[in-house]
């Protein structure tokens, strides 16, 4: 196939070599030709092509002829124009033919913005399926119409070697492998990390790279060097390459955003717990569809009910182990039922990966606590078979104070603080063992001490401690719902889903049973299970609604339909938990609906499912009629009407609440009253010093202008909208690798089955993933965005908020002399920085533990506690 060339514009015509921009020079978009214009209307330079492609920026065009992707790029940099100075005239989709006009360009405004005027017309061969070759094509002067050259394209019959693409487990390896030594070796590079398509290097020495060497690689695209920085353009499997350098040279080079100041010990806990669970949301989420599947098998009376305890004759619930039982059914009941009853032995591991310990030694210590020897058949609460009492306090009618004058030894399959605590006790006490043992015998005996200590201390110390924390706060839930006007159950529903958190919904869960068996299976309690999960699924909404992270909008949307079938673990662990105020706002929301429940006096019946299904479970006859009950259909109403205003109100409390960030003005005022606070504890104030403190408040608040605030939120506008697109690249990028993946995955299945045929097709689909017309796309819209920031401007007005801010609190520790030593420096350039710290395009300023004023005014506020708790003590 030939395709001929015509002058599009007065113009001169050059060897592509001769572009100043290595992208197009080095042929990395493709074969073709350089004009440079000397008029302003282009017309299409082709006998007919369709429109494929116009950039937002209307500086570049696809166009499609006979299959092959060609694009016309006007000048170098003109993205950064962001469509001024260009007029389109073409249509998406639309055919057009020789000399027909696609667009102009005021040549003069862009000559005096100082930017080139190169065009490149590009033949994209991202397939590798052509040859291309350029005939009868001389450098020199021609006018509009004029013929230039032709292209010639053959297909290139080269064939693509199957066991290459199909077998290339250790392909990444092996580049990163070469990467390192090319670039002349670890030694040689600070950091490295990597963008959308390139790895990108820091390179000390740069006569060590051996840059003829790199771009010779068949996975190199080619080089390009910013200073120092060495980019390697690899293209979309870019970050596997990366993953494989991390694991050669075990680098940790995430960037982890912190708070601006250091966190408290109660924090720091909750911060811990939420690592660990983070990990094994996606297997919750899994395994509670399988739940809601099951769920709605048996809803429907396809699926029977199985027990693990043989039930009475006559009775519609079906032994496991009945040989009438479908092994089908049974496979599907363990599959949703055992990873749920042993999450510990997950969490083992979890919490294993995140304190850094041996995850194989974790899952041993977590098979250990959560045994399977010990389960049994479940026992009566379904957590394990017996339980051994060691030592009662007191007997008691009351279940939960019972357990707390217990002390007793059982199984911790669902006590996630003892797994995670023991874990962490675990990983500390084989670092202390490893300091002091001889390595000679380290093999063997480290890990004997390990499972000769651990296991012991979490059955007959943790264990029973943990006992006693349930029963307290499974006490203090009784109390609650004793409370009138629904308060108590309103405050239940509040804390139910922040109890899911930390494992102790299995002890709210006993009052759901304890209510049901008092009440011939009619619920009050067991309401606000749903009403809460409504709740935490609506802050999530409300967030959505309110927030300009698109990575966070994704992430969220995606966590919707698990909450929906009653799933909210990954909606607690994934968004609410971590963002805190979405999770308080479904509290409040639950509150208001349970105090409903409890005054309406809804309840549930058998029947009803998971989620959304759950509903039916209101509307259905109960199993043993009971007086008193609402009609059915005004029992589900109002059911209906308490989920309302649950989600009405989360969803508004969410949006109220939630802020992308916390502006500059409140974090220092913020610091400010905890150095005020300090000081108290320190001295009393005096009245002169009162009027001081106030006007020096006065002067924080007028440190940062409304000028500034406007430029700022301006400016933060332009930094959403980067992100934005850099989301958009992101997710352009994921979808194309997902494809690869199924499309990798029926190539091997091919080879392994010797249909070559298939397999050629499978690897051609592969191949046509890449268009790196549409990619170019993609980076030209976030290559604009960012410089749309205009962050001289940015580090302009941050560095005089942090002068006038330095210079106030400096009067501050001038003024008042404190026993506490404060690092005040570093927090204000923190504060002051706030908005390039938080949308991550700088690292905060790490605040030494010993002069963090946040922890140090914790400190001094448990010691005057104390000091009260001891005198309330001596006076009695």
């Amino acid at each position: 196939m030939k395709i001929k060339i015509y002058a599009p514009v007065d113009c001169e015509a050059l060897n592509i070599e001769k572009c100043s921009d290595p992208t197009f020079s080095q042929k990395m978009l493709g074969e073709g030709i350089l004009l440079i214009p000397k008029s302003d209307k282009f017309v299409l330079p082709f006998e007919s092509a369709k429109s494929v492609l116009v950039f937002d920026t209307k500086h570049a065009y696809g166009f499609e002829i006979n299959g092959i992707n060609v694009l016309i790029h006007c000048g170098l940099e003109t993205v950064n124009l962001g469509g001024k100075y260009f007029e389109s005239k073409v249509i998406v989709g639309k055919e057009y033919k020789l000399a027909q006009e696609i667009f102009s360009v005021d040549t003069k405004s862009i000559k005096k913005e100082k930017l080139s005027l190169e065009t490149p017309i590009v033949f994209d061969n991202s397939e590798m399926k052509y040859e291309i070759n350029i005939l009868n094509f001389q450098e020199g002067i021609y006018n509009k119409g004029d013929y230039i050259c032709e292209i010639e394209i053959t297909e290139n019959e080269k064939k693509i070697n199957l066991e290459e693409l199909f077998g290339q487990e250790g392909k990444y390896s092996k580049l990163a492998s070469n990467i390192i030594n090319l670039v002349g070796s670890k030694e040689n590079f600070s950091d490295f990390y990597n963008c959308m398509t390139r790895l990108r290097f820091k390179i000390k020495d740069k006569n060590k790279v051996n840059e003829d060497k790199i771009i010779k690689n068949e996975n190199v695209r080619g080089i390009n060097w910013n200073g120092q920085e060495l980019q390697i353009i690899i293209g979309q499997d870019v970050y596997k390459v990366k993953d494989e350098l991390t694991k050669i040279l075990n680098f940790q080079n995430s960037v982890n955003q912190e708070d601006l100041v250091k966190i408290n010990p109660f924090n720091r806990l909750l911060k811990n717990f939420s690592s660990v669970f983070i990990k094994v949301v996606p297997i919750t989420a899994g395994i509670g569809l399988i739940m809601a599947l099951i769920s709605i098998l048996r809803m429907l009376n396809i699926m029977p009910e199985i027990v693990l305890v043989k039930p009475e004759e006559g009775s519609s619930q079906m032994w496991i182990f009945d040989p009438m039982l479908n092994v089908g059914w049974v496979i599907l009941f363990i599959t949703g039922r055992t990873s749920a009853l042993f999450l510990g032995i997950t969490l083992s591991v979890s919490a294993s990966v995140h304190f850094k310990w041996n995850p194989l030694q974790g899952a041993v210590l977590g098979l250990i606590l959560c045994s399977p020897l010990l389960y049994g058949n479940g026992g009566p609460a379904m957590q394990g078979q017996r339980e051994w009492v060691l030592w009662e306090i007191w007997q008691s009618n009351d279940v939960m104070l019972q357990r707390i004058g217990r002390i007793s030894v059982n199984m911790m399959n669902l006590k996630v603080g003892v797994i995670i605590f023991s874990v962490w006790i675990a990983s500390e006490f084989d670092k202390w063992i490893k300091k002091w043992m001889p390595v000679s015998l380290d093999l063997l005996f480290r890990p004997l001490l390990i499972f000769l200590v651990i296991p012991f201390a979490g059955f007959f110390i943790f264990g029973p401690i943990w006992n006693i924390f349930e029963g307290i706060f499974g006490y203090m839930i009784g109390i609650l719902l004793k409370m009138p006007l629904g308060i108590g159950l309103g405050i239940f529903a509040s804390v139910f889903q922040a109890s899911v958190i930390f494992g102790l919904h299995t002890i709210m869960s006993t009052f759901f049973l304890l209510d049901a068996l008092a009440n011939n299976m009619v619920g009050r309690v067991v309401v606000i299970g749903s009403i809460s999960t409504f709740a935490q699924i609506a802050a999530l909404v409300g967030l959505l609604i309110v927030t300009k992270d698109k990575k966070l909008k994704k992430q969220g949307s995606s966590l919707i339909a698990a909450g929906l079938l009653g799933i909210t673990e990954p909606i607690l662990y994934g968004v609410n938990f971590p963002k805190r105020k979405p999770l308080y706002a479904g509290c409040i929301g639950a509150f208001f609906g349970g105090c409903l429940a409890n005054i309406f006096d809804v309840t549930q019946r058998p029947g009803g499912g998971l989620g959304v299904f759950d509903v039916i479970g209101f509307f259905s006859d109960p199993l043993i009629p009971v007086e008193g009950l609402h009609a059915n259909n005004v029992n589900g109403t109002l059911y209906l009407l308490c989920c309302g205003v649950t989600i009405a109100i989360s969803i508004f409390v969410s949006m109220a609440l939630y802020k992308e960030k916390t502006n500059e003005k409140a974090l220092f005022i913020k610091f400010f009253n905890k150095i005020i606070f300090i000081k108290k504890q320190e001295n009393v104030l005096n009245d002169e010093e009162v009027i001081l403190v106030k006007n020096l408040k006065k002067e924080i608040l007028s440190n940062i202008s409304k000028e500034q605030i406007k430029q700022l939120k301006l400016q933060e506008k332009n930094i959403v909208n980067h992100q934005k697109q850099e989301a958009n690249l992101e997710f352009y990028l994921k979808k194309n690798e997902i494809k690869r993946d199924k499309l990798m995955l029926q190539g091997k299945k091919a080879m392994k089955n010797e249909n070559i045929e298939k397999a050629n097709k499978t690897a051609l689909l592969i191949k046509n993933l890449d268009s790196l017309i549409k990619l170019e796309e993609y980076t030209s819209k976030v290559s604009l965005a960012e410089e749309k920031i205009n962050f001289s401007l940015i580090n302009e007005i941050c560095n005089e908020i942090y002068l006038k801010n330095l210079n106030s609190f400096n009067k501050v520790f001038q003024i008042f002399e404190l026993k506490n030593d404060i690092e005040i420096d570093n927090y204000i350039k923190n504060i002051s920085r706030n908005i390039l710290i938080h949308w991550g395009y700088e690292k905060p300023i790490e605040i030494k533990e010993e002069k963090n004023a946040y922890l140090i005014a914790a400190n001094l506020k448990k010691i005057k506690n104390q000091e009260k708790r001891n005198l309330k003590w001596l006076k009695k």
